[in-house]
């Protein structure tokens, strides 16, 4: 990787945000790689050539960590850092993380003065009724206040992940219509999409699912948005995209984590569609004259199970009029109060409708089916709809 930064300029800035000390850290010379303010501002560089993390972290056991991290465990310390009379408590965590094929080690520092005077407080006022009154008053409104920064927390990073969807559905060229939506269950989900275009002719069209819902499977979905679009490079074909990203996900893959994935290129020129379904939901093709078809090929598991998995491919052809829907089981697997399950046929119902005929047309009378049908209950999933409609080529 030499010097090139393995943490994104979008996540970097995100972790600037925390309040926590973060640092990425080379496995082999265990030297500073990236590092939020707080850690530096925690741990200043010596000075001295020896830059290393146990130079500036004077508490770590840094062979005694080794032997742990070697073992794929974390390994957590104390420490405490004096500045005049005041004594910062740290929570020290290193794990073991890979980024792009390389090992690193994840440095993340944590504020733990404000537990340990808790906790003293506790110790001292429990016989004192009056005082533990006050105590745990005050403790509640430190829950209460640390609970509201939690969330504003996950409220900015739904911003941040939801800034990264496409915001404009009006490509350049005409030949083509989209419109996409994505509605988390959750402050943070799984599900991703995207279109961009990989030559002047040809666009891609991207859907994906992410196991589970929650900050980590949306960091995974966004580290697999990023592989795909730097995959997809003029000549490349869907299987070998997928096939790329895919061993790129499952290697060093600790957490078992994999994502359904939709990958299709249409050629604006002639209506062809080449196509990767990596264990999702097959998507539809509305024809003009309003019949409903089902591109039931799948071509291989999830992305991110199997390290050597050679994905294939398949082909379809839009004519002018016809629309491609590609959704997420969040849209099927619906649920409404009574234990009814939105299914398939409701789905190919509303695309086969007089009310639905433009791409955006679709996915608006969807979410609005599925907003009716759930009839108030919680969202159970991700619901994610992107439809492209095919106009054919515009002659001037």
């Amino acid at each position: 990787m030499g010097d090139e930064n393995p943490v994104s300029k979008v996540a970097a800035d995100a972790l600037e945000t925390l309040g926590t000390a973060v640092a990425l850290i080379d496995a082999d010379s265990w030297k500073s790689h990236f590092e939020n303010a707080a850690f530096s501002k925690w741990f200043p560089r010596t000075g001295s050539n020896d830059d290393s993390l146990s130079a500036r972290i004077g508490d770590l056991n840094e062979e005694r960590a080794k032997r742990r991290l070697a073992k794929g465990r974390s390994y957590s310390f104390s420490s405490e850092l004096r500045t005049g009379s005041r004594t910062t408590c740290l929570k020290i965590t290193l794990s073991t993380l890979t980024v792009d094929g390389e090992a690193f080690v994840l440095v993340e520092s944590v504020d733990v003065t404000k537990q340990k005077e808790y906790e003293h407080m506790l110790d001292s006022y429990s016989d004192i009724a009056e005082r533990k009154g006050r105590q745990l008053e005050a403790a509640n409104r430190t829950i209460t206040a640390q609970r509201d920064r939690m969330q504003r927390e996950l409220e900015m990073a739904r911003e941040l992940q939801m800034s990264m969807l496409p915001k404009h559905f009006a490509p350049e060229r005409q030949e083509c219509t989209l419109y996409g939506m994505l509605k988390p269950a959750r402050e943070l989900g799984g599900d991703f999409f995207d279109y961009f275009f990989v030559d002047d002719r040809r666009v891609c069209l991207i859907v994906g699912d992410v196991s589970d819902k929650g900050a980590a499977p949306a960091l995974f979905a966004a580290a697999t948005k990023t592989l795909l679009k730097a995959n997809a490079h003029r000549k490349a074909s869907s299987k070998s995209i997928v096939t790329r990203v895919n061993k790129e996900l499952a290697t060093g893959n600790e957490y078992c984590m994999f994502v359904t994935l939709f990958l299709a290129v249409l050629d604006l020129d002639s209506g062809d569609i080449n196509f990767t379904n990596a264990g999702h939901e097959p998507p539809y093709i509305v024809r003009k004259d309003g019949g409903v078809e089902s591109a039931v090929q799948r071509h291989g598991p999830p992305v991110g199970v199997v390290e050597d998995t050679q994905y294939l491919e398949d082909a379809i052809k839009l004519r002018p009029g016809d629309v491609l829907v590609i959704y997420t089981d969040g849209v099927t697997d619906a649920v409404n109060p009574s234990d009814e399950v939105f299914g398939k046929e409701r789905l190919e119902s509303i695309l086969s409708s007089d009310n639905a005929r433009t791409p955006e047309d679709m996915v608006t009378e969807i979410v609005n089916a599925l907003h009716r049908f759930e009839e108030g209950s919680d969202q159970a999933d991700d619901v994610t709809i992107l439809a492209v409609g095919y106009n054919g080529v515009t002659v001037e």
